[in-house]
């Protein structure tokens, strides 16, 4: 082989290697180290706070590792907003002073326990699949069918930081497009990990409500999720809101939380 056709095959390997480097879709950066999952250098910022107005930063805004898997707050997968405390499942408990009626619920993912405040006011026992548990009688067909046509205020409040494949209060695909939907907080926080979901025990089956729910869509990343869907290079966002939590994307500014890929802002979201 000649010298000459030994610099060129050089060169191509060089430029390949040089090429396989280009900007990934997964996750990255769990420890605002600068470091993302696959290793690569990123220019993302050092995690910041988000807190939950009321209670502070707790586990999925204090920029801790609280379950030691590696990711951070929004980057785990099993974080569903700044106002979840829990790392290590899926489940959303309510914050101190909870609801005390597991059977009537409201926004699953903001920080107050208030009902009808925020315009969300569903009964569980609107579900024939029970998924909060066999307690909670089933109204009247024509409440329910009421409560699911009264949702425009939830739809405003609650809504845009509800993680794709959610509805607001809590029922959600899982595995991501499978069209599975479990319940987060089944059996207070039984369905724990992707091991769990075909166990209908520990993580309970449900139907979502269709007029407050955000569905999984192309190029979102959605709850569970920890890369998005192949040929997707960024996460689809509405118009105004930057895109997160993917590769070398920045992270979002203080008092907005990155949801689904997606920077966003919601009235009970604090900065540090």
């Amino acid at each position: 082989m000649t010298r000459a056709r030994i610099r060129v095959m050089s060169v191509f390997w060089v430029a390949t290697i040089a090429c396989s480097c280009s900007r990934t879709t997964m996750l990255g950066d769990g420890d605002g180290s600068g470091v993302d999952q696959t290793g690569d250098h990123t220019t993302r910022p050092a995690c910041v706070p988000v807190a939950c107005v009321g209670f502070g930063a707790v586990a999925c805004g204090d920029c801790v590792d609280n379950d030691g898997d590696g990711l951070k707050d929004m980057d785990d997968p099993h974080c569903a907003g700044p106002c979840d405390q829990t790392e290590d499942n899926f489940a959303v408990p309510e914050l101190p002073g909870a609801n005390p009626d597991p059977c009537r619920l409201d926004c699953r993912f903001d920080s107050d326990i208030g009902i009808g405040n925020d315009g969300c006011d569903w009964n569980a026992g609107c579900d024939s699949l029970g998924p909060v548990g066999a307690s909670c009688s089933s109204p009247a067909p024509a409440l329910c069918s009421g409560l699911a046509a009264n949702l425009a205020t939830c739809r405003n409040t609650c809504l845009p930081a509800t993680p794709h494949g959610c509805d607001c209060f809590g029922c959600c695909e899982l595995p991501a497009r499978s069209g599975r939907f479990v319940w987060l907080n089944s059996n207070g926080g039984t369905c724990a990990s992707s091991q769990d979901l075909a166990d209908s025990q520990r993580c309970r089956p449900c139907t979502p409500v269709t007029s407050c729910l955000d569905t999984c869509d192309a190029c979102e990343l959605c709850i569970g999720e920890t890369a998005l869907p192949s040929g997707c290079a960024a996460p689809a966002c509405p118009a105004g809101a930057n895109a997160c939590g993917v590769g070398d994307l920045p992270r979002c500014p203080a008092g907005a939380a990155c949801i689904g890929g997606c920077c966003v802002t919601a009235s009970w979201f604090g900065g540090p």
